[in-house]
């Protein structure tokens, strides 16, 4: 069950992902963040009205500093997918699940062989997804580096999340969400981005449809990472970007060098053995 519901987390980051992606290339990326976020903490305190409410306690810390790497992210794919391709953003981001592991080793643990392999995959899809981009004009070059801070950002979350404990998932979630809302809204009221006159009632539904999206992945990615192990939990979870990468393709009609897509595939196969290890 700790798996499964692991990828059905992927699936709504993936889809969370090309929305944000697609909705940042219209409106300012702070409004899609902070809306959407919204939209998700309304979501959360439904899950706390209905049950998931416990006392608040030391663990919420978890989650606050799970939200501070996870803004972060949150902000610099955004940027990302707004300046460039998805199809190449979303696999670099998504390679982020190797900073756990490196946590790992770092407090002593050792992981198999094959997870170093996925590693070691994982960072050369990176090079020859972003090979290409990085040969570019200059907005290609700012995308694969946003898409590289973005990594690190979900790789500390996905780090964080299971520290709070088994039963306080929701608790967790919430106070991920209401950081992540505080600290987007007083940026918004600081720099009061406008959006542009194109705007329409259905963007702010897309937008909406963000937050609940990524709501319900922490809520499943929170309760799954404390009921089954972590490091196969977190891979499956960062799947996310093949759900991202095959909208990309179907909706805008990507198209990938050669080198980038043998990149892309290299980043989701070292994955796989990351899951496998």
């Amino acid at each position: 069950m700790p798996a499964f519901l692991a990828l059905v987390a992927s699936v709504a980051w993936g889809l969370a992902d090309f929305l944000g992606g697609a909705y940042s290339r219209r409106l300012p990326t702070a409004l899609v963040m902070v809306w959407s976020q919204a939209a998700g903490l309304v979501g959360i305190g439904l899950v706390l009205v209905l049950g998931g409410w416990r006392p608040p306690g030391p663990y919420l810390w978890w989650g606050v500093g799970a939200s501070a790497f996870g803004t972060l992210a949150g902000a610099f794919f955004y940027r990302a997918l707004a300046l460039g391709t998805m199809s190449v953003v979303a696999p670099i981001a998504g390679t982020g699940l190797v900073l756990p592991v490196v946590v790992g080793v770092v407090r002593g643990e050792r992981p198999s062989a094959v997870a170093v392999a996925g590693i070691m995959l994982a960072a050369a899809g990176v090079v020859l997804a972003s090979g290409p981009e990085l040969r570019g004009v200059g907005v290609q070059r700012t995308s694969v580096a946003y898409a590289v801070l973005a990594a690190c950002g979900f790789g500390g979350a996905l780090a964080l999340i299971p520290r709070a404990g088994p039963d306080r998932w929701a608790m967790t979630t919430a106070a991920l969400t209401a950081f992540s809302f505080v600290a987007t809204l007083l940026f918004v009221l600081v720099t009061r981005p406008r959006p542009p006159p194109r705007s329409s009632p259905r963007d702010a539904g897309g937008v909406l449809a963000i937050g609940v999206l990524n709501v319900v992945a922490l809520g499943l990615y929170a309760y799954a990472s404390t009921r089954g192990l972590v490091a196969i939990v977190g891979v499956l979870a960062s799947l996310y970007p093949v759900v991202t990468v095959v909208l990309a393709q179907a909706v805008y009609a990507e198209r990938l060098r050669g080198i980038q897509l043998a990149g892309v595939v290299a980043a989701f196969g070292g994955v796989v053995c990351l899951a496998a290890g």
